[in-house]
């Protein structure tokens, strides 16, 4: 799953997605805000058989409850759940989403 496909699948949960905003971009709520966070190759017989690329997708909403969490973690393979904080009353639910690719040998 490229970049481009793991957003149209987030604008399908949730239409204000967002990929690294930088901080004079206004959001507008609730959103998805999304960043590339880690690589990490799988190798061995020195070729690289597996790559994984890990996403740090948030969930920001006004409202205490959610009703995106589920739709994260049913519509994206590798999702999972990490965290929930409040910051200036918005609520905050984090999840990490892998890119898992194999790549197979030379």
């Amino acid at each position: 799953m490229s970049r481009l496909s793991l957003h149209e699948k987030l604008v399908k949960i949730l239409p204000n997605v967002y990929y690294q905003p930088s901080a004079n971009v206004s959001l507008k709520y609730p959103c998805i805000v999304y960043e590339h966070v880690e690589n990490d190759s799988m190798i061995a017989d020195d070729n690289i058989y597996v790559r994984n690329r890990m996403y740090q997708v948030t969930v920001i909403e006004t409202t205490p409850e959610s009703s995106v969490e589920d739709k994260i973690l049913i519509g994206l393979p590798y999702a999972s759940f990490s965290n929930k904080f409040i910051t200036d009353n918005l609520y905050h639910s984090v999840f990490n989403v892998y890119d898992i690719q194999p790549l197979g040998g030379n």
